[in-house]
């Protein structure tokens, strides 16, 4: 019985050795998909503009100079920054009655559906974020192919140049341009060229 339990535990071991070897390579080894460094949506490039700038609106609108949202695994969640530097989960993007929770309550009751609405086509687009600050929109960009440390060199963004006054070309760099959308990373990011995902 004894010598059951100590090979029971050996083997075990050996699959915990194995599990962290495993985890240890997969954070050396960096995966940073072309998909990131370019524009590529699931809806027509023009329509995820026009939603960028409709939502910019809705959320210049509400007064608030620093703002956050964010939404993962199909959740909404809203850090405003005066009642709470946490993120509060709002609910389901699916759920009807998200656009109604209180935590939205900076947002004008006729935008809220809007701001609810275009969230998720967004989110949909791969952009699951907004960082607000002082009026200046800051999108991520598909953050689904980030580590999850989310290091600088792996960060992209989505801004629109007419809202962010031409962005700060101190902190980015521009991959890519649509007209007044632009891709960016950070400036010292290193740009690494792996699979199409």
């Amino acid at each position: 019985m004894k010598i059951k339990i100590l090979l029971l535990v050996r083997r075990i071991q050996k699959i915990i050795i194995l599990v962290w070897i495993l985890g240890l390579y997969s954070c050396t080894s960096i995966n940073n998909p072309k998909d990131r460094n370019t524009l590529v949506f699931n809806d027509n490039i023009d329509s995820v503009i026009q939603s960028i700038e409709k939502l910019n609106k809705i959320i210049t609108a509400s007064g608030r100079k620093f703002y956050v949202y964010a939404v993962e695994d199909n959740h909404l969640y809203v850090e405003d920054g005066i009642r709470s530097s946490v993120a509060r989960n709002l609910g389901n993007l699916n759920d009807s009655l998200v656009f109604s929770n209180i935590s939205l309550h900076f947002i004008r009751d006729e935008d809220s559906r809007d701001f609810v609405r275009l969230v998720a086509y967004l989110y949909k687009n791969h952009i699951d974020r907004c960082d607000v600050v002082n009026n200046r929109c800051i999108y991520s960009y598909r953050s689904e192919l980030y580590m999850a440390d989310r290091q600088k060199d792996l960060m992209r963004y989505i801004v629109l140049s007419d809202t962010i006054n031409g962005f700060d070309s101190n902190r980015f760099k521009v991959l890519e341009r649509h007209n007044n959308l632009s891709l960016l990373a950070d400036k010292d990011a290193r740009i690494y060229v792996g699979k199409p995902k």
